[in-house]
């Protein structure tokens, strides 16, 4: 059986929320390429896709994500549990790194 996107979404903002993020879902006005999520917390701003296992983003959206990125956002593509917490592993040693 296939894992649905729904439940990489809902497995990710309970751990978001679990480790004190303001989580909410993102979209921009007349554009499909937002990413889905935004993050954020003392001051740290994150964007985040989420796909279902082995997803990838569409050719537009890697696009709107690389402009992003070379804005300074930083912008990550989730597609499995294990990349959730390995994420949230990676902010936390960031921050502390400050």
């Amino acid at each position: 059986m296939r894992v649905r996107e729904s439940v990489i979404e809902e497995a990710f903002t309970q751990v978001a929320i679990r480790n004190s993020w303001f989580v909410k879902k993102l979209s921009f006005e007349g554009s499909a390429d937002a990413p889905d999520r935004i993050l954020i917390k003392n001051g740290n701003v994150v964007f985040v896709e989420l796909k279902r296992p082995n997803g990838k983003p569409r050719p537009s959206q890697e696009f709107m994500f690389n402009v992003m990125r070379e804005y300074g956002a930083k912008v990550y593509v989730i597609s499995s549990k294990e990349q959730i917490q390995k994420l949230f592993d990676e902010l936390a040693q960031n921050m502390d790194n400050k």
